[in-house]
């Protein structure tokens, strides 16, 4: 009986922190969500997705907390490896 391993399963704080912050990015690109703070927005007349580069910049704060405010651009994956090679 001296053996007797028990693990309670609690995370550090860090650890849930880094979770909370997961959480609320979720809420934010969520369509569903009935949270005001959306980092996002549909244009119907366009059929465009719209990204809120305050909110955008926010998140990378979030995760980043040191990151000064940036300007912020929009490309395609491809496109950006085609100029850096």
């Amino acid at each position: 009986m001296n053996n007797l391993k028990i693990d309670l399963g609690i995370n550090r704080c860090s650890e849930c922190s880094k979770f909370n912050k997961g959480v609320s990015i979720y809420e934010m690109f969520n369509w569903a969500s009935d949270n005001f703070d959306k980092a996002i927005a549909f244009d119907k007349e366009n059929d465009e997705i719209v990204v809120f580069e305050e909110f955008l910049m926010y998140i990378i704060k979030m995760v980043n907390p040191i990151q000064a405010d940036k300007k912020i651009r929009i490309e395609k994956l491809k496109d950006y490896w085609d100029k850096v090679k």
